[in-house]
């Protein structure tokens, strides 16, 4: 499969699992809803593509798809964000050696993760990373915690 280019200033939002529809919705609703956090978030730019094709691809699978034009990373709705309802990005930056390198990120801080790659605002691996988390605890909100538990993003800041 091709990935077709993304829509300006935003991200293409790949669906890799097809085994829950009513998930799916709940994702691309609260992926691209806009959140009230902040008086300038008007909702994070993804185009969704949904292909049979993408179906149960890896972080390394999705990174090594042809391109219609340069992306520098993409959001997956995988089998794990039908669960815990996180989002993954995957860096697709040939330049910054980096590619395949993933986080995962609450819905609510997608918008300016978003904005920050599409701008090149930052790069992937300028995401900031906090100390090491286990997720979340009985109670509490989820953490936006990657696949490595290394990574957790929440509040990103805009660089200027």
């Amino acid at each position: 499969m091709r990935l077709p280019a993304g829509p300006m200033n935003g991200l293409l939002l790949l669906r890799t699992d097809y085994g829950h529809d009513e998930a799916w919705r709940r994702a691309l609703a609260a992926a691209t809803r806009r959140y009230p956090l902040d008086e300038w978030r008007g909702g994070a730019t993804l185009a969704q593509v949904e292909s049979q094709e993408l179906t149960d691809l890896s972080a390394e699978d999705v990174a090594r798809l042809d391109e219609e034009d340069y992306l520098t990373a993409v959001v997956v709705v995988d089998t794990r964000t039908m669960v815990d309802h996180t989002l993954l990005l995957v860096d697709l930056n040939p330049f910054n050696e980096q590619v395949h390198q993933t986080f995962r990120t609450i819905p609510e801080e997608l918008e300016p993760i978003v904005a920050n790659l599409a701008l090149a605002n930052m790069d992937f691996f300028e995401m900031p990373t906090p100390p090491p988390t286990t997720g979340c605890s009985a109670g509490s909100e989820p953490q936006a915690v990657s696949s490595d538990s290394r990574k957790v993003i929440r509040r990103p800041v805009l660089s200027g």
